[in-house]
C-alpha cells in the first residue's frame, strides 16, 4: 500500500494530473483506493500488475525513484527512520545507496532484537553485512 501524500511528493506531477491518472487506474481496476481524504492510500489489484508497472522503468529510473521515496520518507514522514527502518533500508538499497541502507538495516535489526524476534534480526543484520562491500573504502555505516 502507498499513500497519496507519498506519491504526490515523489511523482513530480501537478496534483490535478496525478489525481486524474489515479482515478483512471482505479476505474480500470488496476489500483484500489482505501480510506478517505486526507488519508487516502492505494494498492495494486495484484502483485503482477505492480511488477509489470515496475518493470517498465529503466534501472536508472527505478534507482532514482527509490532515492526520492527514501528522501521523502526520511524528511517528511514523522519518525520513519525509527518506526520502520526496514522500509528506508529497502529503498536506499534499491537506489544503490549502500551507506544509508546499511545504517537502516542495522537499525531494523536492533529494533527487531528489542522485540525479542529471533529470525528477523538475523535477516536485517545479514542484509546490512551484505551491503558493506559496497561502501566507500574506509567508511562505516554508523548512526
Amino acid at each position: 500500500m502507498f499513500s497519496y501524500d507519498l506519491l504526490a511528493a515523489v511523482a513530480n506531477v501537478p496534483e490535478p494530473a496525478l489525481t486524474r491518472a489515479l482515478d483512471q487506474l482505479v476505474e480500470a481496476e488496476l489500483l484500489f483506493r482505501h480510506g478517505v481524504p486526507p488519508r487516502i492510500g492505494f494498492t495494486f489489484k495484484h502483485a503482477l500488475v505492480r511488477d509489470a508497472a515496475y518493470s517498465t522503468l529503466l534501472r536508472r529510473e527505478r534507482q532514482q525513484l527509490h532515492a526520492r521515496i527514501a528522501k521523502v520518507l526520511a524528511e517528511q514522514v514523522l519518525d520513519a527512520s525509527e518506526a520502520q527502518p526496514e522500509i528506508l533500508a529497502h529503498h536506499y538499497t534499491e537506489a544503490g545507496l549502500p551507506e544509508p541502507a546499511v545504517t537502516h538495516r542495522r537499525r531494523a535489526g536492533e529494533r527487531a532484537m528489542r522485540r525479542w524476534a529471533n529470525v528477523e534480526p538475523v535477516q536485517r543484520f545479514t542484509g546490512a553485512i551484505e551491503l558493506l562491500p559496497a561502501l566507500p573504502e574506509g567508511r562505516s555505516a554508523t548512526g
